[in-house]
């Protein structure tokens, strides 16, 4: 199945201004996101509202680059996708610059398995990756039909919360939509996954997150694994 990872990328954030370029370790945010999602060797697509892609675009060639929407990313996704002809995307946010490449390579395997998803994910319905390592998987037929559908703007600014929230309207109903989607979690082994593991926090949306992924960073290397990165931040916060 052809598939396209889009990693999703913006300026204005109002927690961390700026942080799409925030430097960790070096490197800035939304180049670690890309070097990290390049190692799973899909084709890629990078996200970004129209207004940012002079100032983010510079990581990517110029066809991986797609605009759009800064508040409709629903609409931005279907747009990059489309553009691709894909049968299934990889959703990767640009908050997770340590985002496992083994891990997108195992959750699109899943999602191509027999009997198949409209909707695969580490976070969604119940999280089993610590927060930092998100990665979902959904076909193109499920993400059209979500743009045409969703009408709730917090669910299309999320792209995905359609998807296992559901709400067929602005109300919130659910009942038009309960079982609309089959939907699959990524299920590492339970020892690598523990509950004080998912309490670790390395997605970045504040100056302290900055912080405390570079310092994993230093304290662990650079290309390691989730297991890796996790155990180092653990270490660090005993």
């Amino acid at each position: 199945m052809k598939t396209v990872v889009i990693v999703q990328a913006r300026m204005g954030s109002t927690r961390l201004p700026g942080k799409a370029l925030r430097s960790i370790a070096g490197v800035n945010m939304t180049e670690r996101v890309i070097q990290r999602v390049r190692q799973a060797g899909y084709p890629l697509l990078l996200a970004v509202p129209d207004r940012d892609r002079g100032m983010i675009g510079n990581f990517v060639t110029p066809s991986e680059i797609c605009g759009g929407s800064e508040k409709d990313v629903l609409a931005r996704y279907y747009d990059a996708a489309r553009f691709y002809d894909v049968g299934a995307v990889v959703r990767v946010t640009g908050d997770c610059p340590l985002v496992d490449p083994g891990v997108i390579e195992e959750c699109r395997r899943e999602f191509t398995s027999p009997g198949g998803w409209d909707y695969f994910s580490t976070s969604h319905p119940c999280r089993t990756l610590p927060s930092g390592f998100d990665v979902e998987v959904f076909s193109f037929d499920a993400l059209r039909h979500a743009h045409f559908t969703c009408e709730n703007p917090v669910h299309r600014e999320h792209v995905t919360q359609h998807f296992y929230q559901c709400p067929s309207a602005l109300d919130g109903s659910r009942a038009a939509c309960r079982g609309r989607y089959r939907l699959g979690t990524y299920q590492p082994h339970p020892t690598d996954a523990t509950p004080e593991m998912l309490k670790v926090k390395l997605s970045v949306d504040t100056e302290e997150d900055l912080a405390r992924v570079e310092a994993v960073i230093q304290r662990a290397g650079e290309n390691r694994s989730w297991r890796e990165y996790t155990a180092a931040a653990m270490e660090l916060s005993a």
